[in-house]
């Protein structure tokens, strides 16, 4: 059965984008945040389209012209990896511009996670030849933008023996997964600033017209860190 856990690194009133990242104080509670992410070893994580283009394609456009006469068998695309960990993107629509099938150092035969990509059935045939030209998995989660996220889990573990999990946002895609029960634990690496920015992701931006909240936690440990920090860990109970 799979396991799903939450990390983020978030301030005191739930921001986890903005300028508060660029602050001198953040290096401190960034490398708790990914020492905590790498000694949890888990299958996978998982990342939103918004997430991955910030902080791993830069936004980078993805050239179609090349594969717009391309045909695609149907179904899911499962490519060879050595890798022993993935990074599986929420992006229904095709957008990414990945240049490589594997985040890290693709050079090096098992080092890095590879790269698992969720699409929709509105995908483009050419971005999915794009991505098997890469090398790149993709499995498709729902007819439309709107996934199908107990199935997308169900379909991991099946096909990628893939049962550990950490969520690490954004907002958006941590809040569909909340809302469709499937987060188990909270990992909260909490910084004791206020960022007060109204337009910020924050932990939870749930887009359900009608969310059935709310969702509840219990504390299962509070870890002081340095510079009055929180690491916050939460079970979930619905």
């Amino acid at each position: 059965m799979s396991h799903i856990t939450c990390h983020m690194l978030t301030t005191l009133d739930g921001q986890i984008s903005g300028d508060f990242i660029t602050n001198p104080r953040l290096s401190y509670f960034l490398a708790v945040y990914n020492q905590i992410h790498d000694e949890a070893a888990a299958d996978a994580w998982i990342c939103g389209r918004q997430t991955f283009e910030q902080d791993f394609t830069g936004g980078r456009q993805v050239d179609l012209t090349p594969y717009s006469n391309q045909s695609v068998p149907a179904g899911d695309f499962i490519a060879t990896s050595t890798a022993k960990e993935y990074a599986i993107a929420i992006d229904p629509m095709g957008k990414l511009g990945w240049d490589a099938p594997v985040i890290g150092n693709p050079a090096v035969p098992g080092e890095g996670e590879a790269i698992i990509e969720v699409v929709c059935d509105q995908v483009a045939p050419a971005y999915l030849a794009f991505l098997r030209d890469l090398g790149i998995s993709y499995v498709f989660a729902g007819k439309t933008p709107d996934l199908d996220l107990p199935y997308l889990i169900q379909r991991l573990e099946d096909t990628f023996q893939l049962t550990d999990f950490m969520l690490e946002g954004g907002g958006i895609v941590n809040a569909s997964f909340l809302e469709a029960g499937l987060i188990d634990a909270l990992s909260l690496v909490t910084v004791p600033m206020v960022a007060a920015d109204k337009t910020a992701p924050k932990l939870f931006n749930n887009q359900t017209p009608n969310p059935s909240v709310p969702k509840h936690f219990q504390l299962k440990k509070a870890t002081p860190l340095k510079d009055s920090g929180l690491w916050l860990q939460y079970e979930t109970i619905y």
